[in-house]
């Protein structure tokens, strides 16, 4: 499971059972993750979360990156015993936004359709750099 943080909205995205394959999954409210995380994760518990770290072009910390790092402190507290991996998340939204095009997506006013196909990007990378 993957995680693109936002100060409004988190995309997230799952894999397959093989873990080959990165799919968005649903875009969430910021003010409603840990209700959706608490639900999601009684269901099925994953072997790890990605959380996108966004850093400037220059490599280092944006506003962003204060967000990311609070959800990733908090997920830490409430669910020890799952890992929490970092991933480079620049130009993930970028990519997001070339790659919805591609599939005939239209994503004019539809930011939560990029965070999702972004926190896919997110774990793709890390499924591609795991084989």
């Amino acid at each position: 499971m993957a995680f693109d943080i936002g100060k409004k909205r988190i995309g997230v995205a799952t894999t397959d059972g093989l873990q080959m394959i990165a799919s968005p999954l649903r875009t969430v409210e910021a003010k409603e993750v840990w209700s959706f995380l608490k639900s999601e994760l009684s269901l099925d518990i994953p072997e790890r979360i990605i959380v996108g770290m966004p850093k400037g072009l220059d490599g280092k910390d944006t506003d962003g990156t204060v967000f990311a790092q609070k959800f990733v402190d908090t997920f830490t507290k409430r669910y020890p015993n799952i890992p929490v991996e970092l991933a480079d998340e620049r130009f993930t939204s970028t990519m997001a936004l070339g790659a919805l095009h591609q599939m005939g997506k239209k994503t004019k006013g539809n930011k939560a359709l990029i965070d999702e196909m972004s926190a896919a990007l997110i774990l793709q990378g890390f499924l591609d750099r795991k084989r």
